[in-house]
């Protein structure tokens, strides 16, 4: 298994923004989006997980300086990153 369409390297967002992470796999499997190392959770209301078959997508709204991180999606031994950085008003 592996990404068919990784995250991009990096993504420069302006403070207030929305922005949107996506990415595909070859086969439908289980995901775990990160943020620095920390799994980001449904719970969450400032992230929108969501999914269509193989494609994966993280979305925030409204971007805050504390979304600059790094982020990953892993499934089993494979994973993609990309760094967020925010560009404050």
């Amino acid at each position: 298994m592996k990404f068919e369409v990784s995250l991009p390297q990096k993504l420069a967002v302006a403070e207030t923004e929305e922005f949107t992470l996506t990415a595909t796999l070859s086969k439908d499997r289980p995901v775990t989006w990160c943020k620095n190392d920390k799994v980001i959770t449904t719970e969450d209301s400032h992230y929108k997980i969501s999914n269509v078959d193989t494609t994966h997508t993280l979305h925030v709204d409204k971007a805050t300086l504390d979304d600059e991180a790094s982020y990953t999606l892993t499934s089993g031994d494979t994973k993609t990153q990309t760094v967020v950085t925010v560009e404050g008003k």
